[in-house]
């Protein structure tokens, strides 16, 4: 059997080629496939992650800029 190889469904006069199903394909394409499923879901997480802890960052250093500003031109003050 040959990798790759699919079925092409005819509609009107567009072709729309058919992927093997995954329960056809050999173990090791299975395994391949979850694989690199598994990473993806990784990397978003740890993209969110990383997302939040740079906004938190950004608020903690504007808030901050705020309160040196406060006290040194003693804004708030009236």
């Amino acid at each position: 059997r040959k990798m790759g190889k699919s079925e092409t469904v005819v509609d009107s006069e567009a072709l729309f080629p058919v992927a093997e199903l995954l329960s056809s394909m050999p173990s090791e394409y299975k395994d391949f496939v979850k694989n690199i499923i598994a990473d993806v879901k990784e990397q978003r997480v740890h993209t969110f992650l990383k997302a939040n802890f740079d906004m938190i960052c950004m608020y903690w250093k504007i808030g901050n800029r705020v309160l040196q500003k406060q006290s040194e031109e003693g804004w708030g003050l009236r």
